[in-house]
């Protein structure tokens, strides 16, 4: 089944560039003494940059523009987040101000694209000026903190960040209707926790350059090192393996778990570059182990919530048999760490890791494809947004809810219908009439003509000679085929095949909406 429609464009892997050194810089709270102060500074702070680059990534997720205003207005944005990393390093203190006003650039940049969107997709502009309301009046807010000593200065900080995270799920029945690109959105979160594991691993490798050599802290920046791969290897190959085309839902819960478990791998990273430096100790001290466990902790908890809201019921309650255990023994390592050496204490916490992805890896290599059950589609959904594909003699639109991903289209104009370009649809790469006829054995009416030539119009408007015929497809719908045309209902071009459900579990009835995939 072809499900990436879209992937990570050059100015996105840029903009995540300037991420990368305001993760650094709020891990960099962490490095020295752990208090409750430099915790809890690290906390607010990391909620700010993630929620920054995630409500970013969500809107190009939804609403595809990617024109000259869309980069320059990125482009600035950066700007916006690197002196936000640059002054996170003096909060609190003198650095206060300089981190609002580069928050509220950061914020006016993304209200910027929101108008943009608001233009480009009437559709959906009941949802885009709620967003808009709520991203605003949160502005104000941080705005109004300038006004405030500390630490009431905080409380707004804290007031604005809380409505500005609750303001999608307040939103939530309309982001049903503009769902999330399905496979930009997890692409987009997993090189995140990506630019986390790097700076896990920039942590190792300063910490190992400021104890210099030590036998004791080579062996635990060994097992650091460890740990982070067992990290990565079990979240890529969820990542890869799990068909999240259908199973994001409206995307909140798949965007915010990713906050604790991006965090929690901070957190264990800040660990275990303290572990490396205190190697040669009798045993951790406690600030130290705390780190470490309650970051793995958060890690194991958010991964395996992640995928209970993306798996079926019936597959998730199998992860409780790997991951209850590694929880467990989780806990139990937070219990003993201050008790035990140093390197007693990282090989334990490895061998949870790292047993935990290879019984990961093994469980999904021997799941078959069709166990990746499609969760039961919520009519409440139906109503999306057709996006439109423009070239100087035809228009094309898509509605991604329609599409039951025959390949049709992919295999008949490989140049115009192509996944790994932006947009996936380009009509101006081949003539109109072989658009139009690619376009007219679409199955599902996804695809739809809406404007052609005039020349072409009443060439394409007569049907061809022949019957209409039906061709059942093994554990899939019935496609029924007239050249005459079949009229579906809401849709004003006939279509030449249409789609009948065989499973009687389509929400469209009695066209295939895709729901044989977990029949």
């Amino acid at each position: 089944m072809a499900t990436a429609e879209r992937r990570a464009t050059w100015l996105e892997l840029f903009y995540d560039l300037v991420f990368v050194i305001a993760v650094s810089k709020v891990a960099a709270h962490l490095e020295h003494e752990v208090g409750w102060a430099s915790f809890g500074a690290f906390a607010g702070l990391f909620v700010v940059v993630w929620w920054a680059r995630s409500v970013y990534s969500a809107f190009n997720s939804r609403f595809e523009l990617d024109d000259r205003f869309h980069r320059l207005v990125t482009l600035a944005q950066m700007l916006a987040a690197a002196a936000l990393a640059v002054q996170v390093a003096h909060v609190p203190g003198e650095g206060e101000v300089g981190f609002v006003a580069a928050y509220l650039g950061v914020r006016a940049t993304l209200l910027l694209l929101y108008g943009r969107a608001y233009q480009r997709f009437p559709d959906s502009r009941r949802l885009l000026a709620q967003l808009m309301a709520g991203y605003a009046f949160t502005g104000g807010l941080w705005a109004a903190s300038l006004l405030l000593p500390a630490p009431w200065r905080y409380g707004l900080w804290a007031l604005g960040l809380a409505v500005d995270i609750s303001t999608p799920l307040a939103c939530r029945a309309g982001l049903r209707r503009v769902p999330a690109d399905t496979a930009h959105l997890p692409e987009r979160f997993g090189l995140f926790t990506l630019i986390v594991l790097g700076e896990a691993i920039l942590a190792v490798v300063a910490s190992v350059d400021r104890a210099g050599w030590n036998p004791a802290g080579d062996v635990a920046a060994l097992l650091g090192f460890g740990m982070a791969a067992s990290v990565w290897w079990a979240y890529y190959n969820y990542v890869e393996r799990a068909p999240l085309q259908c199973s994001l839902g409206n995307g909140q819960a798949y965007i915010y778990l990713h906050l604790p478990l991006v965090g929690g791998l901070t957190m264990a990273g800040a660990g275990v570059g303290h572990a490396i430096r205190e190697a040669g100790g009798a045993a951790l001290p406690l600030p130290t182990v705390l780190l470490v466990v309650g970051g793995m902790a958060l890690w194991l908890g958010a991964f395996l919530a992640i995928q209970i809201v993306t798996y079926p019921p019936s597959l998730a309650r199998l992860l409780w048999r790997g991951y209850g255990p590694a929880l467990l023994a989780v806990a139990l390592l937070a219990l003993v760490g201050p008790y035990v050496p140093p390197l007693a204490f990282l090989i334990g916490m490895l061998a949870c890791v790292a047993a935990l992805a290879a019984m990961d890896v093994r469980w999904r290599v021997a799941l078959p494809a069709r166990a990746y059950a499609v969760p039961e589609a919520d009519p409440r959904d139906q109503e999306t947004v057709r996006k439109l594909y423009r070239a100087p003699d035809v228009d094309v639109s898509f509605d991604p809810a329609l599409c039951i991903h025959s390949g049709e289209c992919l295999r008949r104009l490989p140049d115009v219908f192509a996944l790994g370009q932006r947009p996936w649809v380009r009509p101006d790469r081949a003539g109109a009439a072989e658009v139009i006829a690619a376009v007219q054995h679409c199955p599902s009416g996804a695809l739809r003509i809406e404007r052609r030539p005039a020349e072409l119009a009443e060439a394409t408007s007569h049907a061809p000679a022949g019957g209409a015929t039906i061709e059942l497809v093994a554990g899939g719908p019935a496609y029924v085929h007239d050249p005459a045309g079949v009229r579906l209902d809401g849709v004003d071009e006939p279509a030449t095949t249409v789609a009948l459900c065989r499973c009687g579990k389509s929400q469209r009835f009695p066209y295939c909406d895709g729901s044989h995939a977990r029949t």
